[in-house]
């Protein structure tokens, strides 16, 4: 509010853009969501413009009309001063929406190019002569008549569109007159300094030509007293959008500059703080997901970031996770290693490399599935042979390796691990609950007990509605 108030007092134009700029997944939509709120709180209007769902109309001014319209129902509903202020911006939108549709050039000169045609018409069927001495005067006489046809065409083309020049310029000034003394009444009606304010969200996701129309209708035809627009993006995939109009050569971000009087970006959320956030909100406990030193929150957190995972698909894998755990109804718990790889494959889509984690024949190798590794812990231990203290560490692909043997070998074959690694232990110290735990440490030899471990490819497949026809291999 305060650089709108600054503008009014060095007598400028009382009218704002601020772009929120944050990557997909990082809470835009959220923020404009709880922005919205607060404002109308405060006695502002707010229009909601979702590029994204006004992407098929290829008409953004209207776009913004309709939302501003939508805004206002209250002070439209009964005969007052915004209301007749509405109607007259609403009457010279009209002019300026046909001005504005591309074509406008093009219909002139289909006009024109018509009446040339006629006008060679009528040259080339004039009387026929008689005699065939006077065959190249004739040719002589339509090359003069086609050639004047010509001038006027091209005389009467270019006053048409400097007359339609002057037409748009002078609609967009009614416009902008109208939208300021609208949202004058607005104010005069509350009895507050209202300000109309204009949220913008989606952008990045359009066409790239409807997303620079909507930010050009912002710039020069919504920018006038009164009127704010707070327009989300990221801003690295709309420069991409730019680019694609302009060509890779051209300076997108300077661009995308002169929209905005100023740009505001989100900090990068701490993961482990929204995965916390997560388990609380699906109410699952993640004490009992921990085991052998490792904290679930920091386990989970290290995986999501090996893959890669925004925030948007930290939430949308919790989803999946959480009816997986809503579903699971063995005594022992569900083991992250193992299961967010799975769950995180299937969310981008990687058919071949989530048939490899669950022991399925597969095209994928494990390398491919871990782009990097992380260590998970590391601990001191005496190496009483070479008598030294010795650090040994877990990490993330090959603990996942070894619970994934649950999914071949049968659990007896999984509890020795005296001599393996440390994520070889880790993982036998689970297996080695699971046969106490559900079969009491007795098995028949001839027909051995497996890890509940092989239900996972289920769940998550149910969990999801898992498409019974092949996906696309991301791989």
């Amino acid at each position: 509010m305060g650089q709108i108030e600054a503008r009014r007092a060095r007598g400028a134009v009382a009218s704002y853009v601020l772009n929120i700029d944050a990557a997909w997944g990082h809470g835009k939509s959220y923020f404009l969501d709880r922005f919205a709120t607060q404002l109308e709180l405060s006695g502002h209007v707010v229009a909601r413009v979702n590029a994204w769902e006004n992407d098929l109309t290829n008409e953004p001014m209207i776009a913004v009309m309709a939302a501003i319209e939508d805004a206002l129902k209250d002070h439209l509903s009964t005969p007052s001063k915004v209301q007749r202020k509405w109607k007259a911006l609403v009457k010279s939108s009209g002019p300026l929406a046909v001005s504005l549709v591309r074509g406008v050039a093009t219909s002139l000169l289909k006009k024109h190019t018509d009446t040339f045609l006629e006008d060679v018409g009528d040259a080339l069927n004039g009387e026929p002569m008689s005699t065939t001495a006077s065959e190249d005067a004739d040719d002589s006489a339509i090359g003069e008549g086609v050639a004047a046809v010509v001038e006027k065409l091209g005389d009467d083309f270019a006053s048409g569109l400097i007359e339609a020049h002057k037409q748009q310029l002078n609609s967009i000034k009614t416009f902008r007159a109208n939208l300021a003394s609208m949202s004058a009444s607005l104010r005069e009606s509350m009895g507050t300094d209202s300000l109309i304010f204009i949220l913008v969200d989606e952008l990045d996701r359009c066409r790239p030509s409807h997303a620079i129309d909507l930010l050009e209708a912002v710039k020069h035809l919504f920018n006038t007293d009164g009127i704010v627009f707070v327009v989300a993006t990221n801003t690295d995939q709309l420069s991409a959008s730019v680019k694609a109009v302009y060509g890779n050569d051209f300076n997108a971000k300077t661009y995308l500059l002169r929209f905005f009087d100023r740009t505001f970006r989100f900090r990068d959320a701490e993961p482990k703080i929204f995965i916390g956030h997560l388990f609380k909100l699906h109410g699952i406990d993640p004490a009992p997901l921990s085991r052998f030193q490792m904290d679930s929150i920091e386990l989970s957190a290290a995986y999501f970031s090996i893959f890669d995972m925004s925030l948007r698909d930290i939430e949308q894998c919790f989803e999946i996770f959480a009816t997986v755990h809503t579903l699971w109804e063995s005594k022992v718990p569900l083991q992250l290693p193992l299961l967010w790889p799975m769950i995180c494959m299937y969310h981008t889509g990687r058919e071949q490399a989530f048939e490899l984690l669950c022991g399925q024949p597969s095209r994928a190798e494990i390398d491919s599935v871990f782009p990097t590794n992380r260590i998970l812990l590391s601990q001191k231990e005496h190496d009483l042979p070479r008598r030294e203290i010795v650090t040994k560490s877990i990490e993330a692909k090959g603990l996942t390796q070894c619970f994934m043997s649950g999914f071949t070998k049968p659990l007896h074959n999984l509890v020795d691990a005296s001599t393996g690694s440390l994520a070889r232990r880790a993982a036998a110290d689970y297996f080695a609950a699971e046969l106490s735990q559900l079969h009491g440490n007795r098995y028949n030899p001839a027909d051995p007990p497996y890890s509940v471990i092989r239900q996972y490819r289920d769940l998550v497949k149910l969990a999801v509605q898992f498409k019974q026809s092949e996906p696309t291999d991301a791989l």
